[in-house]
């Protein structure tokens, strides 16, 4: 499902775009994540991709106050209180959703979104919180989380 990205109008979009075509499908999928699945296994944020890729359509986009909203119900139904992983990576210089939606809303944690990562902190996973709206923080890609699939 994954392809390459093509098509780039300048040096900039082409030199952000080096290194997408392994996370970026192609095409994207507008689908909302109004039915999000989540797998009650741990896998590393690769791992995950791959699996939701392959059994699903993609990890989620959380793109939205309403999704995380959507989101945060379906996970406190299951009791998940911890972190899981949503499809949120840090590459060529910005955070972006690995099915191609735009980053119109941002929910990082009070530490803020991190600009320049730790070289093993650059991919996404939504906190959930008890009583409070879920935020996103940056984690090592290789931890072993549960994760959200649409």
């Amino acid at each position: 499902m994954s392809g390459r990205v093509s098509g780039a109008t300048s040096l900039g979009t082409s030199q952000a775009l080096q290194g997408l075509e392994a996370y970026l499908p192609l095409p994207p999928l507008p689908l909302p994540v109004a039915d999000p699945l989540r797998c009650r296994c741990e896998k590393t944020w690769e791992e995950a991709l791959e699996y939701c890729r392959e059994h699903h359509n993609d990890l989620a986009s959380v793109a939205s106050e309403t999704e995380t909203m959507l989101i945060q119900r379906e996970l406190r139904k299951h009791n998940t209180t911890n972190n899981v992983w949503i499809g949120l990576r840090f590459l060529s210089r910005d955070w972006l959703w690995v099915d191609g939606q735009e980053m119109d809303y941002e929910a990082w944690s009070e530490e803020g979104k991190p600009l320049c990562p730790h070289p093993k902190m650059k991919c996404g996973a939504l906190q959930v919180r008890g009583g409070s709206l879920s935020v996103w923080e940056a984690h090592d890609c290789a931890e072993r989380h549960n994760f959200i699939c649409y």
